[in-house]
């Protein structure tokens, strides 16, 4: 029970909030689903649900942006392979 006590704790914090309700804010604006934080996620989750919900909004504020820099990722790997 410390354990979910701990992580809804974390969950009422300002600065917490105040970047919850900007991704979901973010998520509305571009039309992409917003997932909330779950009372059990740990730090770890928070960062990747954060970073799916980040890279959703890149894609679709910008495609053409997002394209560009997955291609700019993939000229890289592929540099890196060649040396």
């Amino acid at each position: 029970a410390g354990e979910l006590l701990m992580s809804s704790d974390r969950l009422l914090k300002p600065a917490f909030r105040r970047e919850e309700e900007w991704l979901a804010e973010q998520c509305s604006q571009v039309g992409s689903p917003y997932k909330g934080p779950s009372a059990f996620e740990d730090k770890k989750e928070t960062e990747k649900r954060r970073k799916r919900l980040r890279y959703a909004i890149d894609k679709l504020k910008d495609p053409a942006a997002h394209a560009a820099k997955l291609a700019d990722r993939r000229s890289e790997r592929e540099c890196k392979r060649c040396s």
